[in-house]
């Protein structure tokens, strides 16, 4: 890949690779890292004449950093934090503006989105945030694309299941 296309690959998809990153790992600096080595790897190893996106391909191997980087620190604190949460849905240009309605609002859907499987938010996540579509997905994650569709499916069964049990959506 010569330097000209990849700044302009750079330029376009370093927000969004940042941002889901962040969502990750939870610090910004580790984040920040991440997703240089990221846009360093797919620099050595992206090949524009395969049928993969570089999009996807980025996607992947920042979730696989992401992974690694959170096995090995979860392995050295020894924590059993959870990597998937309702943060990683909440769209970061949706503030609360101190409505106390819409506080509840959001604090339900956090409750219900950590009602998830791990899975089921991070094919949520691809698909509704990221607007990756199944082909995508499945290729970021090494999973069918039935796989992915179940996964985006059962989740939004079950999302939406916590919300009419909370009274948020009718019956």
């Amino acid at each position: 890949m010569n330097v000209e296309n990849f700044d302009r690959l750079y330029s376009k998809h370093y927000g969004e690779i940042y941002r889901f990153c962040t969502k990750l790992v939870k610090n910004r600096q580790e984040a920040e890292d991440l997703t240089d080595e990221a846009f360093v790897k797919a620099y050595y190893h992206f090949d524009p004449d395969q049928k993969t996106l570089f999009r996807t391909f980025i996607f992947k191997i920042a979730r696989n950093l992401c992974l690694d980087h959170y096995k090995s620190r979860k392995y050295q604190e020894n924590e059993c934090t959870d990597i998937m949460d309702a943060d990683l849905f909440v769209d970061d240009s949706l503030e609360t503006n101190g409505e106390l309605l819409q506080q509840e609002l959001m604090e339900i859907l956090h409750q219900c989105l950590d009602k998830l499987t791990d899975e089921e938010k991070l094919a949520i996540r691809f698909h509704f945030i990221e607007q990756f579509a199944y082909r995508e997905i499945a290729d970021i994650i090494d999973k069918s694309t039935s796989t992915v569709k179940n996964r985006v499916e059962s989740g939004l069964k079950n999302l939406k299941e916590c919300l009419r049990e909370n009274g948020i959506i009718g019956s």
